[in-house]
């Protein structure tokens, strides 16, 4: 990754952790990786951990 690439980046992860919605992050991922040649995204979102705790996953 170049110089302007990595300039970029680092735009764009300034851009995502400022987001206040989905919507702003998914634009600033499209903004970004759309010219690396990128098209298809997939982006969730996870509730904050709450006060139980998981002991076991089955």
């Amino acid at each position: 990754m170049g110089g302007a690439a990595l300039a970029g980046a680092a735009a764009a992860v300034v851009t995502i952790e400022r987001s206040e919605d989905i919507d702003g992050l998914r634009d600033a991922v499209r903004l970004f990786a759309a010219p690396l040649g990128y098209d298809w995204f997939v982006l969730y979102t996870a509730p904050p951990p709450g006060d139980g705790i998981i002991e076991q996953l089955l």
